[in-house]
Formats: structure tokens, C-alpha cells, sequence
């Protein structure tokens, strides 16, 4: 064999041996990675999702849906600590809605810096940044990152830890993610969270009392308020749908017009990638999910709030949709694995083998919320369930179990039927939960 047959040869085995997806590699051979999180989005069916022109395309048209993704802590901070450390919430220690709790020494950010990313970060990164002494955490090259705001009318960012004003708070979001693209060293693959703030609720929904009158009311930016392309959005109402605040369901139309900012920056980004020859991994998903009148719960912080919206896209990724049951502690550690790199210091796992659409999955996950939190009608206090693709035990006020291969609305406890099936998943929960 001649020397130059011989290299090729190596050179495809490594290829194959490589742990990113098959054709996905970019600059310095790692594939470009953005992440897209939005801030509490329902995991329900598509109905917003495909009024999005852009997300519709990319996500829902040529991607890969999961259906069966959860957050450990249907809550913002723990759960986007989860995503950030790829641990469980009780080892990262984020407990509630605090910046300050998060160690950022080891985290996403820091395992692709590490790898030869260029990093940014642009948008909400923890609830209470101002409460931060630096803001700029650690493994990231650019941040940009939300500090308050007032409806649709302006916002407060640190932009590279330096105070800065601006309008309506995703619309800055577009700004400086574009801005920082076109500029981003044309050498290194790049690692991008985008955090926007939609659909949160907004200004109208200035706190529980008002939320308890009016369950939801986000602030959408201007431009986009009363568009036709989420005219005529039905209500969210499942069979299990118990919310009699709003009888007809969930109202789901100024979420939508809230989402359209998003839309129109994944599209720019989009068009910027391709412009300088770049096919990134996609991701699509929120910060946890939300319940929206299941079991008569509004908000999160329950159970009902577990599962997430989660969509993978890009060269490499297989289309349709997945039944592996995937925790948000594994975002992390999938892309660190799409990249080249781990994460040594997670609890989660990497699922990469399902954007190839090889078989996989968890056989059980951990939820768990040690404080809990409201819920729009009340306080949750702490509970935890383990997870698996067939049953659901909770432990919140007594034991329940559910079947849900032949309940999937879960509406029947059946514990006292499996008593075994009860001990065994609790065996599960308690030893993860251990120290």
C-alpha cells in the first residue's frame, strides 16, 4: 500500500470512528452547534410551532421531533442550570430562580471552549443576573445577557459585562447574535445559545394575583402584534384539560405573535450560516415545559409540566420523530459528544445516536423540585417521580403511579395494583436522589 492510500485510509477511519454525525463536521472537522431556547413553551401538539415559517421549516418540516424530552425541574433556573452542567438538580444546587447558585466552571461552555469553540451566548441566562458579580461566565467568548425589561418597550443587557440599553428584548437578541456571526472567527466552529424571553408571560402579567385573573398575556413585539399568521390558533384543551379559569382552554394566540421575533432570527441565522458556508446542528427547545390547564394547573412547577419541546435539525440529523425518552441533564453531554469532546462532571448521557436514528434512549429519568413553586392555583411544594417509557411514579403528597401505555393522559393512580412496580421505581429515585 502506498503512502498516500495509506493516510486516506486512516484518515476515513477516524472518520468513522469520530463521534460526530456523519457528514456534520465544519471548521477544524467539529460541526457548528445553535441552540435555541425559548422561555416557557408548552411541549403540546404543533399548532404554534407551524404558524412559524422559518422554525416550521427547519424544525418541524426537517428535523427530529422528541416526544418523549422532560426537564428534571419544570422551573427556570434549575432546569437551565440542568442544561448548562448536565447534572441533577440537587448536585448543581440551583433550587430556585437564582443566577448566583450556578458554579459556571464546568459546564457546556466550558467543555466546547475547551474543545476550540468560539462561544456566545445571547439573551436570558438565569433569572436575577443582576445578583452576579461578573457577567461574563465562564467558556464563553461573547455574552450578551438580559437583564430586565419593561413590556415591549425597552430592556437592560450587560453586553460583555458592560451595561447597555435597549428596546423590546429579543429584537436586541437579533442584533447582537447576528452581529457577532458576522464577525466570528472564520477558522473555529462556533457553539451558540440563543435564549430569547418569549413566550413568557409579560408586563400584563405583573404577578400571582394577576395571573390568577388573567392566566397568561405575553409581550410581543409590536410589529408582530394581531399578525395574521397566528389569527384563528385554537385553544389548547386536551381530554385532560381541568382549568375552569378559562373553560375553552388555554389561550394560545399572543404566545404565537410572541414567537414570530424568534422566527424571524432563526431565518436571519439561517442565511448568515449558509452565507459563510456553514451548516450547523440545530436544536429547538425550551427551558422546561408548562402545563397550560392539564389537571387544572396553568403554569409549572408540577409534574404535568415535565415534558419539553425538543427538535433537532441540520446535516447529519435523520427526519421525523423519536420515542427515546431523553432528560434535559443530556443536552449537554449530546452536544459535548456532537462535538468531540464529554463532559466529565455530568449525570446525563449522550443521546446522539438518536439524531442518527439508531435505537436509544433512557430506560429512566429523574424528576425532582426540592422547593416547588406556583403552579396558578397555589404553591406545588417539593416533590419527585422517576420516569420510565412505560410508568410515572410521583411522590408528591403520597405515592402515585401511573400506567401510560394504557393511560397516557395519566388520570388513573394504580399504585396500590403494583406494589412491586412502586418499590422498584422508588429503589430508583432514592439512590439518585442520595448525596
Amino acid at each position: 500500500m502506498n503512502k498516500r492510500r495509506l493516510v486516506v485510509v486512516c484518515l476515513l477511519a477516524l472518520a468513522i470512528a469520530a463521534p460526530q454525525l456523519a457528514g456534520a463536521v465544519g471548521r477544524a472537522g467539529k460541526p457548528d452547534i445553535v441552540v435555541v431556547m425559548v422561555d416557557d413553551l408548552g411541549a403540546i401538539d404543533e399548532r404554534i410551532l407551524e404558524r412559524l415559517p422559518n422554525i416550521k421549516d427547519l424544525f418541524l418540516d426537517n428535523g427530529l421531533r422528541f416526544d418523549q424530552a422532560y426537564s428534571e425541574t419544570p422551573l427556570c433556573c434549575p432546569a437551565r442550570a440542568s442544561f448548562l452542567t448536565g447534572q441533577h438538580t440537587r448536585k448543581h444546587g440551583v433550587v430556585k430562580n437564582r443566577a448566583r447558585l450556578l458554579d459556571d466552571s464546568q459546564t457546556i461552555a466550558t467543555a466546547l471552549h475547551d474543545a476550540g469553540y468560539w462561544t456566545m451566548m445571547v439573551g436570558k441566562y438565569l433569572n436575577h443576573p443582576d445578583e452576579l458579580a461578573d457577567h461574563t461566565p465562564a467558556g464563553w467568548d461573547r455574552v450578551a445577557m438580559l437583564n430586565t425589561w419593561v413590556g415591549n418597550i425597552w430592556s437592560s443587557w450587560w453586553v460583555q459585562d458592560r451595561p447597555t440599553l435597549a428596546g423590546y428584548h429579543d429584537r436586541h437578541m437579533i442584533r447582537e447574535s447576528m452581529r457577532w456571526l458576522r464577525n466570528a472567527p472564520d477558522e473555529k466552529p462556533l457553539f451558540m445559545w440563543l435564549a430569547s424571553r418569549a413566550p413568557h408571560w409579560g408586563s400584563p402579567n405583573a404577578g400571582p394575583s394577576v395571573g390568577r385573573a388573567r392566566p397568561w398575556r405575553t409581550d410581543a413585539e409590536p410589529r408582530y402584534s394581531r399578525d395574521q399568521r397566528c389569527a384563528g390558533i385554537e385553544a389548547w384543551r386536551p381530554d385532560n384539560y381541568a382549568w375552569d379559569r378559562q373553560p375553552a382552554g388555554f389561550p394560545l394566540r399572543n404566545i404565537c405573535e410572541s414567537m414570530l421575533t424568534v422566527d424571524e432570527m432563526v431565518g436571519r441565522l439561517r442565511a448568515e450560516m449558509a452565507a459563510q458556508g456553514r451548516n450547523p446542528i440545530w436544536m429547538f427547545t425550551s427551558d422546561n415545559g408548562m402545563a397550560w390547564g392539564v389537571d387544572g394547573y396553568a403554569l409549572k412547577n408540577v409534574p404535568q409540566a415535565g415534558r419539553l419541546p425538543v427538535y433537532f435539525a441540520g446535516r447529519g440529523v435523520v427526519k421525523g420523530s423519536t420515542s427515546g425518552l431523553v432528560s434535559n441533564i443530556d443536552f449537554g453531554p449530546t452536544l459535548a459528544s456532537l462535538a468531540g469532546t464529554s463532559m466529565p462532571a455530568a449525570d446525563g448521557i449522550s443521546f446522539a445516536r438518536l439524531l442518527r436514528g439508531e435505537p436509544g434512549g433512557r430506560s429512566w429519568l429523574l424528576e425532582d423540585h426540592p422547593r416547588g413553586g406556583y403552579t396558578g392555583e397555589g404553591f406545588s411544594g417539593p416533590w419527585w417521580g422517576i420516569r420510565t417509557p412505560y410508568w410515572h411514579l410521583v411522590e408528591w403528597d403520597g405515592t402515585q403511579l401511573y400506567d401510560i401505555r394504557a393511560d397516557p393522559l395519566e388520570a388513573v393512580d394504580v399504585h396500590e395494583l403494583y406494589p412491586s412496580q412502586v418499590t422498584h421505581l422508588r429503589q430508583l429515585g432514592l439512590t439518585a436522589l442520595a448525596p
